[in-house]
């Protein structure tokens, strides 16, 4: 019945770390398709401002073929999650679905709010929904990734989470996948070490 006090000894600066592994290679080639500015994560590194070559490459995507849509209407924030907000999100994401001609992936920051929000999808989307379980094996996550590929022509949803199997390290190239939802910024609660 007592409280557990928790000791932590982490190393925040990734310079540290960076120092030696420098010094011992001939060559290193650090890449990020998310981190900018690129000379702020030179400096952090410690890397030698006169030997680090940063270059930043531009979307390859053509610009006429990217259109960002921001519905302020909606939040995920704690003291917004009640069932009128998840109807309200389902009703966004159906809509935004259907006027896509294919297949359409809707990220969520948890399983939580995944299943709160596909309570109200199921009723108001016609296109087939597939859905990511945190407990699919590799094989059962490919097996369902093939057939959500199979819908291209008349289009279907996967539901999956920002961190979860299906965020990174899949391929749906051509036609396979034509739109993508983010409901949320999948941002962890701050805690002290992200404080720091």
């Amino acid at each position: 019945g007592k409280s557990i006090a928790s000791i932590s000894y982490r190393c925040l600066d990734p310079g540290i770390i960076m120092r030696d592994l420098v010094h011992e290679a001939h060559a290193l080639v650090i890449m990020s398709g998310t981190l900018t500015p690129t000379e702020m994560y030179a400096d952090l590194l410690r890397l030698d401002k006169d030997k680090a070559i940063t270059i930043e490459y531009q979307n390859p995507f053509p610009k006429e073929n990217r259109l960002n849509i921001i519905l302020p209407e909606t939040s995920t924030k704690y003291t917004a999650r009640t069932a009128m907000m998840w109807e309200t999100i389902a009703k966004k994401c159906a809509d935004i679905s259907t006027a896509i001609p294919g297949n359409s992936i809707i990220f969520f920051p948890s399983y939580s709010i995944l299943e709160n929000v596909y309570d109200f999808l199921r009723e108001k989307s016609t296109k087939t929904i597939f859905i990511e379980d945190a407990e699919l094996s590799k094989e059962q996550r490919g097996d369902l990734l093939e057939r959500f590929k199979e819908y291209k022509e008349t289009g279907a949803i996967l539901l999956a989470v920002a961190g979860g199997s299906f965020a990174e390290g899949i391929d749906l190239p051509g036609d396979l996948m034509k739109g993508v939802i983010v409901v949320g910024l999948p941002l962890a609660r701050p805690d002290i070490e992200t404080q720091e």
